[in-house]
């Protein structure tokens, strides 16, 4: 991860993430097309959640006259048998395609695009995640690596596309047969609520240039301990509104920069921060940390109050005692 200071107001301090890997952003236009909270899961206990299937973010660059597609796991250290790892997209012209990282039953790895959804009797299109016709190869220098990047090369031509044409309506869902939870073949989605997101424009800067700033005027503190949080020297165009994540499980999407947050109970919690568009693309993360410690104690804490009933005791003992006549 690549971290690095911005000056800040006194008393602030700022802390930027590029917590996206995409390496085709560094020199070439590319879009964040959303991102995923690490380790939920809509199909299973998140305790048993197997990193190799857990969707973190999604992206795609135009590098000459290749599209590279990235997906980012929260690892692929060991990825899955019979699994396939997939992003769909929609083109200007509500064709559908996609592209894959899939293994087959004995673990080896390919990637491939496909096009057309399935046409019933009807000739009515219908979307099916378990259903991938026409598929083919992706380029040579499709690959992952183990800290958990896919990344699928396809030609532009590939899809008919030339600059300035637009994908949009990306959406992910891996399949597989072998998670923890069994039942259900769907371990992790993204985005969660299932609605597709993200626009990118073939050759076009996109969302290169936004990147999130976060801070705030005091890290740590005992429970419960309200913090304040500020984006507003988050940078690029077209900022419409920001997502902050608190690191308790709790999220908020906001249209202003400045948000507030309880937290209850003592822990260390990871906030995280990303600039969206007003079309739901979220631009490069910042990151900071709060520390919240044990509750506070009342005026002078427990010791003080035996101290105080110490001392009336002794007191008390020591009073004048009435004298009989």
């Amino acid at each position: 991860m690549n971290l690095y200071l911005r000056r800040a107001a006194p008393g602030l301090i700022a802390l930027s993430s590029c917590v996206l890997a995409f390496p085709a952003f560094a020199e070439n236009p590319g879009c964040v097309l959303f991102d995923d909270p690490r380790g939920d899961a809509t199909t299973l206990d998140v305790a048993n959640m197997d990193p190799n299937l857990d969707i973190i973010s999604a992206g795609v660059a135009s590098v000459d006259e290749n599209i590279y597609f990235y997906l980012e796991m929260a690892s692929l250290d060991a990825p899955p048998a019979n699994t396939s790892w997939p992003l769909r997209f929609n083109d200007s012209d509500g064709l559908e395609w996609g592209v894959l990282m899939e293994t087959d039953p004995t673990g080896a790895v390919s990637f491939s695009y496909y096009d057309n959804p399935k046409v019933d009797a009807a000739g009515a299109t219908t979307v099916s995640y378990g259903y991938i016709p026409n598929r083919k190869a992706a380029g040579s220098d499709s690959h992952f690596t183990a800290d958990g990047l896919i990344t699928i090369v396809v030609p532009a031509s590939a899809f008919g596309a030339e600059s300035g044409d637009v994908f949009e309506d990306f959406i992910s869902r891996i399949t597989s047969p072998r998670h923890p939870g069994g039942g259900g073949l769907t371990p992790d989605n993204a985005p969660d609520d299932l609605e597709p997101r993200g626009i990118f424009t073939v050759g076009g800067s996109c969302l290169r240039s936004m990147q999130g700033q976060l801070q705030t005027a005091s890290h740590s503190g005992a429970a419960p301990f309200q913090a304040h949080f500020d984006a507003g020297l988050s940078q690029g165009d077209g900022i419409a509104g920001y997502r902050f994540e608190f690191g308790d499980g709790s999220r908020v999407e906001s249209l202003s920069p400045q948000v507030s947050h309880i937290y209850q109970m003592p822990g260390r919690y990871a906030v995280t921060v990303r600039p969206r568009t007003a079309d739901g693309n979220y631009g490069k993360a910042a990151r900071t940390v709060v520390t919240v410690t044990g509750a506070r104690q009342g005026a002078g804490g427990i010791g003080h109050g035996l101290l105080v009933l110490l001392l009336a005791s002794v007191a008390w003992s020591r009073r004048p005692k009435a004298v009989r006549a």
